[in-house]
């Protein structure tokens, strides 16, 4: 696929089953769509060799990226409740899991083993932050 008419057609064909935000169809759409945007983002910026190296670690930032800006949500609810001891612990506790987590990914597979950490530590932090969140709302 390498120009505009090939991605429109692609995104217009029935394997996209409509688009609609949340629906299977939708959630091709935007893998779809990220996918091709940090393959052409990376080959702006960095070049074409870069690029087919370098498109994974990108696809892997995004899914970190997601949670953790799902992840303010509760972060605000916590904050604005004026419990910042209860982040602190989480961001603390989270520090003692990733900093050997970070080591040893690097170690294994390098900067995707960077970009695999950092992912976790953003999944992990969602769902301490949740949890603490929804303790607060029930309460």
């Amino acid at each position: 696929m390498d120009n505009f008419i090939d991605y429109v057609e692609t995104l217009s064909s029935d394997d996209f089953e409509g688009r609609a935000p949340g629906t299977p169809g939708g959630i091709k759409t935007k893998n779809f769509i990220s996918e091709k945007f940090s393959e052409f983002g990376l080959e702006i910026w960095l070049g074409y060799d870069y690029k087919n190296n370098s498109s994974l670690i990108v696809k892997i930032l995004l899914f970190g990226i997601l949670f953790n800006s799902i992840a303010q949500v509760p972060y605000s609810l916590i904050q604005s409740s004026g419990d910042a001891k209860s982040t602190t612990i989480i961001h603390v506790t989270e520090s003692i899991i990733y900093f050997p987590l970070l080591f040893l990914l690097i170690n294994k597979f390098g900067i995707i083993g960077a970009a695999l950490a950092w992912t976790t530590r953003a999944c992990i932090d969602f769902i301490l932050l949740k949890i603490v969140a929804l303790k607060k709302i029930t309460k």
